[in-house]
């Protein structure tokens, strides 16, 4: 196999070095070499003896995902796709996530215990969004309502001290700034509420970069329900094959799937490479700095 070795030797940060093991060589894009280099369309990128043995790891379940290459998923529904819109998450995609979910869920469990409402099965496992969706079918609407308000409350006092302290992903704000140069329109859905989400955009100067922000608080759902993915197209009046969903976690991904997007899984996030192939995302970028290179790529197949 040739491979085509660029003259760019990029400096990749942890989180994107962790991210590795989801591009794996394929027989179109790349090669692992002995040097503790491979090489791919985007750059040379650095091993280390760890990530080594996560790919050494991943050997077993290699022909499963044979067919991502480092940023793009082979198959003919490729050609013809003209992105026009770009949804993205917001933390662990173009911020790093600092958000304590666990103890969140632990909270909420205590709680839902006092009532005597948590279900056997209910475990810090369990997303928020399956809890309320239980609690949504078992019980009467002013008893999920008045839940559903202490649970946000909550999330609301979390998101908000994260967004004191939120970071951009690094390279981040290059890469929006690459992309409000492009012909796109751009949008954020977050299962966020909307105080913490406007602290952090407007914390980090990024108000600008996006022609829509919806959040929990508006809409009756959250991801991975289609319903706030659907409500940032009808926003951007965009259409949902014209559009594509990144985000770092799984989520993400049943939200573009069930809003009819192509999904975009990146490994920055709090999910590991492995489980985000799970999910079955129609592509997998190391980050968000890769996108550019997506979106190049998809134009020249057109």
């Amino acid at each position: 196999m040739k491979v085509q070795k660029s003259l760019m030797h990029q400096r990749r940060t942890k989180e994107e070095m962790r991210a590795i093991n989801c591009r794996l060589p394929t027989n179109e894009f790349l090669e692992f070499h002995h040097n503790n280099y491979w090489y791919g369309n985007g750059g040379a990128y650095t091993f280390t003896n760890s990530l080594s043995f996560q790919l050494t790891k991943f050997a077993s379940t290699f022909m499963q995902i044979r067919k991502y290459a480092w940023s793009v998923k082979q198959n003919s529904e490729d050609k013809g796709l003209k992105i026009n819109t770009i949804v993205m998450d917001m933390d662990g995609t173009i911020t790093r996530f600092n958000l304590d979910f666990k103890e969140a869920r632990r909270r909420m469990l205590q709680e839902l215990e006092k009532m005597s409402l948590r279900a056997p099965d209910m475990t810090q496992q369990t997303s928020i969004y399956l809890m309320l969706k239980r609690l949504k079918e078992n019980v009467d609407p002013d008893t999920f309502s008045s839940i559903r308000k202490k649970f946000y409350a909550y999330l609301q006092d979390m998101e908000v001290t994260a967004a004191q302290d939120a970071r951009l992903y690094p390279g981040a704000l290059e890469t929006l700034n690459q992309l409000r140069q492009l012909p796109l329109k751009i949008g954020i859905v977050t299962n966020n509420g909307r105080a913490g989400t406007e602290m952090t955009l407007r914390r980090l100067k990024l108000n600008a970069f996006f022609d829509a922000v919806v959040t929990r608080d508006d809409c009756e759902e959250m991801k991975p329900d289609a319903g706030p993915v659907k409500k940032a197209l009808e926003i951007m009046h965009s259409n949902p094959e014209d559009a594509i969903f990144v985000g770092d976690g799984l989520m993400d991904i049943m939200a573009a799937k069930a809003a009819a997007l192509a999904s975009v899984a990146v490994a920055t996030g709090p999910f590991s490479g492995e489980v985000l192939l799970q999910a079955e995302p129609d592509y997998v970028l190391g980050s968000i700095n890769d996108l550019p290179h997506l979106l190049e790529h998809l134009d020249n197949r057109k």
